[in-house]
């Protein structure tokens, strides 16, 4: 291969990696928005009554949905930084040989330096899940 062919191979595999980082997004974002919606109907069930069991229950859901979110997220820094590291590497060498060694769709070296305790309490999830928390712990105590 000829190093146009080389550099397009690498600007495809840049372009790939830009869906992926999109998709992680989107699937974050629709995490949130299932988890608002499940609230919305929880507080339209509980409207005099309040079972223990659904409020476990809607606990567990919450639980489940966090990690996903903080899955995701973590998929997306890592998609994100193995982004940053071929860009540079394409700008910096003309024979997009070290590009190459990178072009796997395997980001397990890039997930290592994104723990998902981290990704799980960053700056949004430390408010949004901890108060979708609180709301049904207080809706089912006040219920009861």
């Amino acid at each position: 291969m000829n190093r146009g062919q080389d550099r397009e191979l690498v600007l495809k595999n840049l372009e790939f990696t830009e869906r992926c980082i999109d998709r992680m997004a989107t699937n974050s974002f629709r995490i949130k928005a299932w988890l608002s919606s499940s609230l919305l109907f929880f507080l339209g069930l509980t409207r005099g009554d309040v079972s223990s069991w659904l409020s476990a229950c809607v606990l567990v859901y919450i639980g489940v949905l966090w990690w996903m979110d903080s899955y995701y997220l973590r998929l997306e820094r890592a998609y994100r930084q193995r982004y940053s590291r071929i860009s540079k590497l394409l700008d910096e060498e003309s024979d997009c040989q070290s590009a190459f060694s990178l072009m796997s769709l395997d980001v397990t070296t890039e997930m290592e330096n994104n723990p998902l305790c981290e990704c799980a309490f960053n700056k949004i999830n430390r408010v949004f899940y901890p108060v979708s928390l609180g709301i049904v712990i207080l809706v089912t105590f006040v219920a009861m």
